[in-house]
């Protein structure tokens, strides 16, 4: 059987010290498209400034963002 210790990583890209965010959201209400990729690129800056302020130092993430239709 397996093993798991200090030598094994888990997760798919199995980098140390990295976490993955996954996140569904509804889409923002907007005129039209070039507002709506605004308020897109706005709603994801707010969010990484959150998970920059909130992560520890040591580690690195990779979002990953969802709209729903």
């Amino acid at each position: 059987g397996a093993v798991l210790g200090l030598g094994t990583a888990l997760g798919r890209s199995n980098r140390p010290h990295t976490f993955t965010v996954n996140l569904r959201l509804p889409p923002l209400p907007a005129a039209d498209e070039a507002e709506a990729k605004r308020r897109e690129m706005e709603r994801r800056r707010v969010i990484e400034s959150i998970i920059e302020a909130e992560k520890p130092a040591h580690t690195d993430y990779t979002l990953h963002l969802e709209i729903e239709q």
